[in-house]
Parts: C-alpha cells; sequence; structure tokens
C-alpha cells in the first residue's frame, strides 16, 4: 500500500559504511507515524528520537505495536544492474478500532527497544492530509497477507 521508499540522508551515507546488512534475518521493523510534519530525504534524521519530533509514532492501539513489526526472510539480491531487498510482507488489521491519523511507514534498523533503532526510509501513505485504517480493516506492505511471502521491498539501482 505505500508509496515509492525515500531514504534518509543519514541513511544514504550509512549504506556505504555498511551499517546495515539487509541479509539478517530480523533485523528490521516498520513503524507507522502520524503527520505533524513533512518527511523528506533531507530530513536531520538518524534516531528514532529524532523522527519522533518529526512524526510521532503511532500509539499502541487495535492492534498497532508502538515497536513496529519486523520484516522476516530478509534477502538482498542481484537484479540485472542493481540490487533488491526483499521480506515477507507485512499485514496489520485494525482489531476493536480503526487506526487514525496515518502518514507515513518507516522502516528502520532493528535494535532492542521501540525507541531505539536507526531509520532507514520512509513511504507515504496518502500524499495529503493522513489516512483512516477502519476498525476490521487492514493495512497490507507489498503484498502483505495472513501468511506473507517474500517480496520486493525496494530496489537499490
Amino acid at each position: 500500500m505505500p508509496g515509492t521508499w525515500t531514504f534518509f540522508q543519514d541513511a544514504k551515507g550509512s549504506l556505504g559504511k555498511a551499517v546495515f546488512n539487509f541479509s539478517t534475518a530480523g533485523a528490521f521493523k516498520v513503524t507507522f507515524h502520524t503527520s505533524t510534519t513533512a518527511l523528506s530525504a533531507t530530513s536531520n534524521v538518524s534516531t528514532m528520537s529524532s523522527l519522533s519530533t518529526l512524526a510521532p509514532r503511532h500509539a499502541s492501539t487495535n492492534n498497532l505495536s508502538l515497536a513496529g513489526f519486523t520484516l522476516s526472510s530478509n534477502a538482498w539480491v542481484t537484479s540485472g544492474s542493481g540490487y533488491k531487498f526483499c521480506a515477507n510482507g507485512v499485514c496489520v488489521s485494525a482489531n476493536g478500532g480503526a487506526f487514525n491519523n496515518l502518514k507515513y511507514i518507516v522502516m528502520r534498523l532493528s535494535a532492542g527497544d521501540a525507541s531505539s533503532g536507526r531509520p532507514i526510509a520512509y513511504a507515504q501513505l496518502t500524499t495529503s492530509g493522513a489516512i483512516t485504517i477502519a476498525a476490521g480493516s487492514a493495512i497490507k506492505i507489498n503484498g502483505g497477507s495472513t501468511s506473507p511471502t517474500a517480496t520486493t521491498i525496494f530496489t537499490l539501482s
């Protein structure tokens, strides 16, 4: 469901320093964020706390976890003249109530609790305002289903 992934400036520099190993299982999570400020590739975001000042994480409610959701079965594969990061999709159901005021999904390096880790990239759920996922509905990231299979999260070319 999300749009194109945009890498944060700090994450781009970290790619060249081998900070991220996209083949490491369970090393990456996605978190859902509300819309208070517009994020951009040049946003000064190197920690989850610096990200939270720009786009706070959605509160843990109705099956939406503040800690985020793990991207599993990671693989970094050669694809033509570039590379693909593949992982199982994520599907989150709004059980017990709606998810309100969602604007961004952020991929982060998973490290410890919900306030740690390193933001890598974000995708907008909408280009204006925010969206609501109604109670009983679900939000899917890159083909996630109740039993997701590995799919391309992004391509680096």
